[in-house]
């Protein structure tokens, strides 16, 4: 059975399942995730528009953008001050908050993808 940590990570996961909401269900559980996570919320040290989280300990992620790769990476194992949160979230609850910050930030591709897609000639500068 699966355990949730919060009650609004149920509510938002069965609201999402049950086809009433408009939005993808993995983003509106990476959304609750971000913003409720009972032992520390992410919105509490980062800002981020779309969660409407105005954090200020931690980088904004609006800003950074990290790809789905770092967000990952930076929750599982911790970066500078943050800590890591492996030992108290699920794998499948760290994929929804990776998922969502890259998708709404505009950053989904993983790194490196983007530098491995070739350049378009029209537009390389020849100088």
């Amino acid at each position: 059975m699966t355990r949730f940590k919060t009650p609004l990570m149920g509510l938002a996961l069965a609201t999402a399942m049950g086809g009433g909401a408009t939005a993808a269900p993995d983003h509106e559980r990476g959304r609750a995730l971000f913003n409720d996570n009972a032992l520390m919320p992410c919105s509490a040290c980062h800002a981020l528009a779309d969660a409407e989280a105005e954090g200020a300990v931690g980088p904004d992620l609006d800003e950074f953008a990290p790809t789905i790769d770092q967000v990952r990476a930076a929750v599982t194992s911790g970066i500078g001050i943050m800590p890591a949160f492996s030992e108290d979230l699920g794998e499948d609850e760290i994929e929804a908050i990776s998922a969502y910050v890259a998708g709404v930030t505009g950053a989904a591709e993983p790194e490196g993808s983007k530098a491995e897609m070739p350049s378009d000639p029209d537009t390389t500068d020849a100088s």
